[in-house]
């Protein structure tokens, strides 16, 4: 499907107006109808604005994927919304945690390893992840050229935001 189809699909099916998803994204009130109609075409950032905040991925927006939406992006929405509806503000070290979380299901899924009850699976996750982490973090800490190699990518991070 190409991306004017789709992007009409994907507002009709979450019930918005292309007025009302114009103004959400600060467009003009005539944006999203150009789009629709194959008059424009967006720039990378505004495909990136619509895509997160019709929640797929810029692949399945233009049509380069039928995957719509991605399963961690989904999995961190729900978990997000929980936790806010539970007045819990996760910080940086939470949203590690929750990638760590996420990776070792997946990676135990993939192994067929989850054959025990869902404490037990939990408690086995996070021991895991507090496994990885720990070992993580000595060898960053111990070995000379991995923690120059992170600092170094960090340093490029930086500099890459600031201009």
């Amino acid at each position: 499907m190409e991306f004017p189809k789709r992007l009409k699909a994907l507002r009709t099916e979450k019930k918005i107006t292309q007025v009302n998803l114009a103004h959400e994204l600060h467009y003009g009130y005539t944006a999203i109808a150009n789009y629709e109609s194959g008059r424009n075409q967006p720039n990378i950032g505004d495909l990136t604005k619509l895509a997160n905040t019709l929640n797929v991925s810029i692949d399945y927006l233009v049509g380069n994927s039928d995957i719509k939406y991605t399963e961690e992006r989904e999995w961190y929405t729900k978990l997000h919304t929980k936790l806010k509806e539970n007045n819990i503000s996760p910080n940086v070290s939470d949203y590690i945690l929750m990638k760590m979380i996420y990776f070792t299901v997946k990676e135990m899924q993939a192994h067929q390893k989850y054959d025990m009850d869902i404490d037990d699976f939990l408690y086995k996750i996070l021991s895991d992840c507090q496994k990885d982490f720990n070992h993580s973090v000595f060898l960053l800490l111990q070995n000379e050229q991995y923690f120059d190699m992170v600092k170094n990518a960090l340093l490029e991070k930086l500099q890459y935001n600031e201009t």
